[in-house]
């Protein structure tokens, strides 16, 4: 298989231009040739670690480093780094600007597939909560809904334990919250819920 017009190799895409001494060593130097799968993997997985290693010295955390690993896998970790300094996304210097982003969603839907955890979340985005999750943001949001309902003295403050578990009765008072700030009412803590929340 030889894609990226005929210059990426194998199934991990090795591209000649850049990798040529690595190809010539593995058996495949020649205009066609590609490199074996074992051989690619580790030879991919090797330039991802650089790839990790390079955006953690830049100061790059968790999803953020994923992307700009994959993103340089396409485009080099130079490139990938001066996307990131003059359009914010290491996507911009990459074939299509979206290399980072398509692995990612592929990464995403095969863990899907494969019953696997879900892709590291960004800590800048706040989970989208809703009945059957369990953890402390599901606290922090019952404490907020709390202290709002306390400063806002509706007619019924909704009654749920301050715990790690998002239950029907956080449902039911995220429901009312949303009816109050006119909000979609389906019981689930998105965006839209934060955001009201934050107003207070």
């Amino acid at each position: 298989m030889a894609g990226d017009g005929g210059h990426g190799r194998g199934i991990f895409q090795i591209d000649d231009r850049f990798h040529g001494s690595w190809l010539k060593q593995h058996g495949a130097g020649q205009s066609g040739a590609v490199p074996s799968v074992a051989d690619g993997a580790a030879y991919a997985a090797d330039l991802l670690a650089a790839n990790f290693a390079f955006g953690r010295e830049k100061g790059l955390r968790g999803r953020k480093l994923l992307k700009f690993a994959a993103s340089a896998y396409n485009a080099g970790a130079g490139g990938a780094w001066k996307a990131v300094q003059e359009h914010g996304d290491p996507d911009a210097g990459t074939t299509g600007r979206d290399y980072g982003r398509d692995v990612l969603r592929r990464m995403g839907l095969l863990k899907g597939w494969l019953g696997g955890d879900a892709l590291p979340r960004d800590p800048e985005v706040p989970r989208v909560l809703r009945q059957g999750d369990v953890g402390p943001d599901v606290l922090e949001l019952k404490r907020r809904l709390r202290a709002w309902f306390e400063a806002n003295n509706p007619v019924a403050m909704p009654e749920f334990t301050l715990n790690t578990s998002y239950g029907p009765a956080l449902a039911t008072a995220v429901e009312v919250f949303q009816r109050l700030n006119r909000l979609e009412i389906d019981g689930v803590a998105g965006p839209d819920v934060r955001g009201a929340l934050e107003k207070q």
